[in-house]
């Protein structure tokens, strides 16, 4: 194992993962990143279905900049198909980027994505395979889906609020809380969300924002905010 592999399997966690989970290993893998493969058990229960047990097997691409950026999950068992929450690359969609950011800023660890994020995805998967019935909210694919769970995070009903929000996020807190707010109301943002674009702030940087809102607006053709608005 040379010295950054060992880096990493040391920094993730690994160990700890692979005692709750014998069946995964350590596979070959790029430079700069850590690839595990094999099979995930779980028992749960659900009022759905009760209690039951299920496996899938899976691998997860780990990159060095973990936590930062989110690992890769294939599920390579040939079980979910392409219209269940897959990526168009055939990862899976474990949710939208600010969800995942949020989720893993309270467990940054590679177990805690494995519990957090991959875990309930593939346990509400095996609910949806036993009973045609989703046990959680579903968002839609696509950008109308990050749009419905960033609205619901920013506890915003409109799009275009959504949107203009998500801009105020790459501004420095100061230069924000100065602008009109979007939702219309006539106050600066220092003096109406201000309080959801603060729980959001120490989760990434504002450059990271600017990422997740460039792709949001490559993906649906939205409009840009107008960033000269005070």
């Amino acid at each position: 194992m040379n010295a950054l592999r060992k880096d990493l399997y040391s920094r993730f966690g690994v160990a700890k993962l692979l005692d709750r989970f014998p069946d995964l290993s350590t596979s070959p893998s790029n430079p700069g990143e850590l690839v595990l493969a094999g099979r995930i058990d779980f028992r749960t229960s659900h009022p759905l279905c009760g209690e039951f047990d299920d496996w899938f097997t899976i691998e997860i691409r780990i990159p060095a900049s973990f936590p930062a950026q989110f690992p890769e999950v294939r599920e390579t068992g040939e079980r979910i198909g392409p219209k269940f929450h897959r990526m168009a690359d055939g990862t899976l969609c474990l949710g939208s980027p600010i969800r995942l950011r949020m989720t893993m800023a309270k467990a940054p660890t590679l177990e805690g994505f494995v519990d957090r994020c991959l875990l309930p995805y593939l346990v509400s998967f095996s609910i949806h395979q036993r009973t045609g019935k989703m046990p959680f909210d579903e968002l839609h694919h696509g950008v109308r889906g990050l749009l419905d769970d960033y609205r619901s995070i920013l506890d915003v009903s409109d799009d275009s609020v959504c949107v203009g929000l998500l801009h105020l996020l790459c501004l420095k807190k100061r230069v924000a809380n100065k602008r009109l707010c979007p939702c219309s109301s006539g106050k600066r943002v220092g003096r109406c969300h201000n309080t959801s674009l603060n729980a959001l702030r120490p989760i990434a940087p504002r450059s990271w924002f600017a990422m997740v809102l460039a792709n949001l607006l490559a993906l649906g053709g939205l409009e840009r905010p107008d960033s000269t608005r005070s």
